[in-house]
């Protein structure tokens, strides 16, 4: 008996997991870069408890959209969801492998956003550099 109950649970939990995910709606949030000069847009990756950072360049004037995982029907929250690092391109070395806590100190890093989903919903999921 339990185990027919299990096997007629398992379809009945996924149809309301895929109903939730087909509820949300994620927004992209867009970052601008306008600064005068061209920058890198970076993000941190973790590797075996060290870090680096992975970036590509924005010149002036261009966004990059990103998909941070912030639901747009879910209740607001203070959580970080998303960390953009702003790197200058001359001083800028892709996949330099460091100690986590040493990131801002290997790294030449002109501005660090770690935003909330609240950060993000106040900014209307619009971020500008400088």
């Amino acid at each position: 008996m339990k185990k027919c109950f299990i096997i007629c649970l398992i379809p009945l939990l996924a149809s309301t997991c895929l109903k939730d995910a087909e509820a949300c709606r994620y927004s992209l949030a867009t970052f601008t870069n306008n600064a005068a000069d061209t920058i890198i847009y970076a993000y941190k990756y973790t590797k075996n408890g060290r870090c680096y950072l992975d970036g590509w360049k924005l010149p002036p004037g261009a966004s990059y959209q990103s998909n941070p995982p912030v639901c747009v029907e879910s209740i607001d929250d203070n959580e970080k969801v998303l960390e953009i690092f702003v790197a200058d391109p001359d001083l800028f070395t892709n996949h330099n492998m460091v100690h986590c806590d040493s990131v801002f100190d290997e790294y030449t890093v002109l501005k660090h956003y770690h935003l909330s989903e609240n950060d993000l919903r106040r900014a209307d999921f619009k971020i500008t550099y400088p």
